[in-house]
């Protein structure tokens, strides 16, 4: 039998009516990897066991570095085996969706080797490199500073009679952190430190340094390093990212610094690079790569969702009522079964995952535009004469969308997970390692909010060019803003037509004019930028909005196929949409719109737009043509067929090895003693009452501990039987003293009682008097051999039991003597029959009496020894902080 989710997405795409794979050739173009190329490296890829992405859900990160090992030569054999050039062991290395160990070597250590090293540098050490011989890492951040690139504490120092460079940590906040492929994997570094010539400040430069003996994989004198541990949401966790400490006399050649553009001459003179930024060519890599990589891990979380809510089905949708009663005879026909409703045609779903599915192929576009604009600027500044004169516009480009859509696809993701459910959270949901492993990118490669300052920065200079009216100096990127700077100032009253593209990017490209026109004249005002940061952040993310709708849309005109082009307009066409109702509040604090009125508008006309997006199984159209195959998404809910429950079903019971036991490990030793945590506070009432032993270790000796506890043990028997014995008499006491007016029938009852005892057996008798002697003696002997800080308890009960025998004696024996041979003397028979009652009373509380003590004993003992054990682990404890 069919699974209805896998009818409802071939239903879906039965009813589409454009072809997914002619927008899938725009998402790839042929200048970069095409779909059918990567489609080859996952056929290849996807059959390998060790790239097996489900087994990870159950590793700890131990075991993921292992894995993460055997992961990358496993890459390198099949890259030697297939001949893949260096682009595509990349594309590799991206389809395993998670960092490796030597993963940094290829994105950061051998493209800075290549952009900032010289010729004969390049020739010496790129084929090193190549054949791992030599595995690298990029080591810039350290302990106490990151963004701030100028305050890094790592000292190179040249020496002049040596030609070599002594390497520092001045301080423990030198040491550099959070570097990727450090902990466990390299052997080398690029090292960012500051160049110290002459006991001078040059600045930070770069140097090739060695870590790690190429032999032994030992850490080389004078270096420490190692990982710095997992990492939040356990995020990265196949990516040993290390430290790094240099101590004693550590020393590496003058050939060492990568020299490129900045050079220190045989006779050991310092030539500073041309241009004073240049070396940051390099270094916005990837900064540059990132829109589309972001946009990619967006596009696999909102493929998932927007599966798995087609699929999924809550809540039948509203039906007439059908009664059960005839009318004219004739009975009402039953209704058919009704199917619940899908949940993506819910409005809170839909509206949430649309401009999510908007902004994947935005970002995605925006990457290529972004891609080829950072290529052009790398190839002009690396070949003389170093033509630097578009670095200013890729990093402010780079700087501003890392930080605006690194924000916005960790947050897309996060909502794409809460659209699907309660099955969102799970890990088989696929996405939570999606967002794990984006969440840091909001921090490293610099941190967000620093960046949004650079952003800001370079905008402001736009702000201050127009104003002198060099607006035709712009760059590219921000060339629109001369136009808005003006129609800001002239802007008509008039209400805007929601429905026109053009007007749609004019007011994104007014809003961002708006923020950088009021942060410039904030700074004129007086206020300090430092303070300013979050009004950096709005206006690096109102440009992001602009560079992305105007990249994309440019990428798009290129398209042969009208069709395409329509349909990717009309996505970007959402995407303007969205992000100008998200920013309501700016367009209306600077008059932008007109009012409530046209935001009413705005709202109407993309929500008009949205759904028309979803009509005929537009969504799952679009998710399709991502082209991502079930192996790339490891998602079971988003499963290209549908049939996610059975999948799920399968997961939970064949994979998960919580469940590969009929009887979970650990269950004798933590799970079955629990109930007996309950049974154990029982028995340690009854031997706080009885005083057996108990594997409590007490204050005293065990000798003692013997003794103590046997005699309480025997004077509680000794009592409680004595009290018993008095009980017997109550049926004939309470009548003669509690009862008022008594009976002679009472009394002649009474005494018939007290005959028929004085009448007993001798062995009766005497058998009581040696319980009463025992019980004695039990005393006597817990007195000399007991615990001397409950003498009080004992004596105080030995004292008692003297007074019960007294009383005993005195009164019992002689008073029912006297009343079987009616020897009253002075009194009358009922008087002696009331004084024997009174006597069972206050012999029975004297009794009472001894048990409390000899309980209160017990008690005081378990007191005593919780201190005594509470003492011994203090001074145990105080013993080994010594």
């Amino acid at each position: 039998m069919t699974a209805q989710g896998t009818k409802d997405l071939a239903k879906a795409r039965s009813q589409l009516t454009f072809d997914p794979t002619s927008l899938t050739a725009a998402l790839y173009p042929a200048t970069g990897r095409t779909r059918a190329q990567t489609d080859h490296l996952v056929s290849i890829v996807s059959k390998e066991a060790i790239f097996n992405k489900d087994d990870r859900r159950y590793m700890n990160r131990v075991e993921l570095l292992q894995r993460a090992y055997a992961m990358q030569l496993r890459l390198t054999q099949l890259c030697k085996q297939h001949g893949w050039d260096y682009e595509t062991l990349l594309g590799a290395m991206g389809l395993l969706d998670d960092h490796v160990p030597f993963g940094l070597h290829y994105t950061a250590f051998v493209p800075v080797v290549k952009s900032q090293g010289s010729d004969e540098q390049i020739a010496q050490w790129l084929p090193r490199c190549m054949n791992l011989e030599v595995v690298g890492c990029y080591a810039q951040t350290e302990l106490g500073h990151g963004s701030n690139v100028q305050g890094l504490e790592t000292r190179a120092k040249y020496d002049h009679a040596t030609k070599t460079f002594a390497l520092s940590s001045p301080s423990l906040t030198a040491t550099k952190w959070w570097i990727g492929g450090l902990g466990t994997m390299a052997n080398h570094t690029v090292l960012q430190a500051q160049l110290f010539m002459n006991n001078k400040n040059l600045g930070p430069h770069l140097f090739i340094v060695p870590v790690r003996d190429l032999k032994t994989h030992e850490p080389l004198p004078g270096i420490t390093v190692g990982d710095i541990g997992p990492k939040h949401y356990g995020g990265f966790a196949m990516v040993d990212n290390g430290f790094l400490r240099f101590s004693g006399d550590v020393r590496i050649p003058a050939s060492n610094m990568l020299s490129r553009y900045a050079q220190i001459d045989a006779a050991g003179h310092y030539r500073p690079a041309g241009h004073a930024k240049i070396g940051y060519g390099s270094m916005v890599a990837l900064r540059a790569g990132m829109p589309f990589v972001l946009g990619t891990e967006l596009a696999k979380g909102v493929t998932i969702a927007i599966r798995y809510t087609t699929v999924r089905r809550q809540f039948a949708p509203a039906a007439p009522i059908v009664t059960d009663k005839l009318e004219d005879g004739v009975a009402p026909p039953k209704p058919a079964p009704m199917i619940e409703r899908q949940v993506i045609e819910y409005g809170s779903v839909r509206e949430r995952l649309v401009p999510l599915l908007a902004k994947s192929y935005v970002y995605i576009l925006t990457g290529h535009g972004v891609g080829k604009m950072y290529k052009e600027m790398l190839a002009k500044l690396v070949a003389p004469p170093h033509d630097a004169s578009r670095l200013a516009e890729v990093h402010l480009v780079t700087s501003g969308l890392k930080a605006a859509l690194s924000w916005s696809v960790v947050q897309g993701l996060e909502e794409a997970r809460k659209s699907m459910g309660g099955h969102g959270f799970s890990s088989y949901a696929g996405i939570g390692e999606r967002f794990a492993k984006e969440v840091p990118g909001q921090t490293y490669e610099g941190d967000n909010y620093v960046l949004v300052q650079q952003t800001a920065r370079g905008l402001l200079k736009c702000v201050a060019q127009v104003a002198k009216g060099q607006g035709n100096q712009l760059d590219p990127s921000t060339q629109f803003m001369q136009e808005a700077l003006m129609n800001l100032q002239q802007r008509s009253t008039g209400k805007w037509d929601w429905t026109d593209r053009t007007a749609l990017r004019r007011v994104l490209d007014l809003r961002c004019a708006a923020l950088a026109a009021n942060l410039a004249k904030k700074l004129q005002q007086g206020e300090d930028f430092a303070v300013l940061n979050l009004e950096c952040a709005r206006l690096t993310m109102a440009f992001a909005d602009c560079y992305c709708a105007a990249t994309a849309l440019q990428t798009i005109s290129t398209l042969p196929d009208a069709s395409v082009r329509a349909r990717l307009e009309g996505l970007v066409e959402i995407f303007m949409l969205e992000q100008l109702k998200a920013s309501a509040g700016d367009l209306a604090e600077f008059d932008i719109t007109t009012g409530g009125a046209d935001l009413r508008a705005l709202r109407q006309h993309a929500q008009v737009t949205m759904q028309k997006l979803t009509v005929d199984g537009g969504l799952i159209g679009l998710t399709d043509a991502f082209g991502f195959t079930d192996w790339e998404l490891n998602s079971v809910l988003g499963r290209a067929d549908g049939n996610v429950y059975e999948s799920l079903w399968k997961h939970v019971n064949e994979r998960n090895p919580v469940n590969q036991h009929r009887v979970v490990p650990g269950w004798k030793e933590h799970i079955r003693p629990l109930r007996d945590v309950h049974a154990g506070q029982v028995k340690a009432l009854l031997y706080s009452i009885l005083h057996l032993d108990t594997p409590r270790p007490l204050p005293f000796s065990s000798y003692t501990m013997v003794f103590s506890r046997i005699g309480q043990a025997v004077i509680l028997s000794t009592t409680m039987f004595c009290l018993g014995c008095l009980l017997m008499n109550w049926t004939v006491d309470h009548k003669t003293l509690w009862e008022s007016g008594p009976t002679p029938a009472a009394f002649d009852a009474a005494e018939h009682h007290y005959r028929s005892l004085y009448q007993v057996p001798h062995v009766v008798k005497h058998t009581l008097h040696t319980i009463i002697g025992v019980g004695i003696l039990a005393h006597v002997v817990k007195m000399h051999k007991g615990n001397q800080s409950n003498t009080l308890f004992d004596g105080g009960s030995l004292v008692l039991t003297m007074i019960a025998v007294m009383l005993y004696v005195s009164n019992l024996v002689k008073g029912i003597e006297a009343l079987a041979l009616q020897a009253y003397e002075d009194l009358t028979r009922e008087d002696s029959i009331r004084v024997i009652a009174a006597s069972n009373v206050i012999l029975g509380l004297v009794l009472f009496g001894v048990l409390v003590l000899q309980i209160g004993q017990g008690y005081a003992e378990q007191v005593a020894e919780r201190e005594q054990l509470e003492f011994e682990k203090e001074t145990n404890s105080a013993k080994k902080t010594e």
